[in-house]
């Protein structure tokens, strides 16, 4: 009798979700995948994920069931996410008058020193939605994240037929100085684009027709921050930030910055091309 319940346990246990973080929020498992380096994912009409491999092959990924109401989740979440303790933290975002981005590039500089408790998933980012538009929810970010395995650079797109997709991650360390971008190619493509302080890449592209960015956003996310010893000492510098719009014109953004957050958790915006985002380590 104990032999069958601790199967039943086994079982019970094995066959729980299993959840994993993204800059997007948790995510099932098998609803995340990640592609090699200069791979082009498109959102298919009849439910599928079309995938061009960089060395000329292709593939039709059908997303699992599950992921679909997993997205529901997902964005049940983001709407209520003020009242989460974990998703976004900080954040600047705006909206430019012409609706339509065409380009955003930043510089990234990491914080000085890694945080020296570990434990927590820390993401910054510059990023671009399709807000206002009757479409599904789109999101590109070129993202540092800070995790147990220290300090990486990875590019994400949220998420088409409800699956996320993220490239090939390149490391980077504390102080260093980092570059990242989103870029419309053509009419249907878009790249999103890393680079490291030694020139190593992230790169995803994605097509994704009339999809047009209309909310711009510099943003710290975290999940399993909880205590400040987590924070990493030193400010989060994005600066020589650009964005430009259909015709290619640079805009000057406003960026409306969010409160205090814990830690004291300040995001200041020093000019329209600057945000540094800062968190006490005590």
């Amino acid at each position: 009798m104990l032999f069958f319940f601790l199967s039943c346990l086994f079982l019970s246990v094995s066959a729980l979700p299993e959840y994993v973080d993204t800059p997007h929020g948790p995510r099932l498992k098998e609803c995340v995948y990640q592609f090699p380096k200069d791979t082009t994912i498109g959102e298919n009409p009849n439910g599928t994920v079309s995938v061009e491999y960089n060395n000329g092959t292709n593939e039709i990924i059908t997303p699992p069931a599950q992921c679909h109401a997993d997205m529901e989740r997902l964005m049940k979440g983001w709407q209520s996410r003020k009242a989460e303790p974990n998703g976004w933290l900080d954040n600047a975002g705006w909206y430019p008058p012409s609706e339509d981005i065409s380009k955003f590039t930043g510089t990234y500089t990491v914080p000085a020193r890694s945080p020296a408790k570990g434990g927590a998933t820390l993401y910054y980012f510059i990023g671009l939605e399709n807000k206002r538009q009757k479409a599904k929810v789109n999101i590109i970010q070129p993202v540092l994240a800070h995790t147990k395995h220290g300090w990486s650079f990875t590019s994400w797109i949220c998420c088409p037929n409800n699956i996320t997709t993220t490239g090939n991650a390149v490391k980077t360390k504390a102080g260093a100085t980092i570059h990242g971008s989103m870029e419309r190619n053509n009419d249907y493509t878009w790249t999103v684009r890393g680079e490291n302080e030694n020139g190593d890449r992230t790169n995803l592209k994605q097509k994704v027709g009339d999809y047009k960015y209309k909310w711009a956003d510099v943003t710290m996310e975290e999940y399993g921050y909880t205590t400040c010893s987590q924070s990493p000492k030193g400010p989060m510098t994005f600066s020589d930030m650009k964005i430009y719009d259909r015709k290619g014109t640079q805009i000057t953004p406003e960026w409306k910055p969010s409160a205090e957050t814990m830690c004291k958790g300040t995001l200041i915006v020093k000019s329209p091309t600057e945000i540094t985002i800062e968190h006490s380590t005590a």
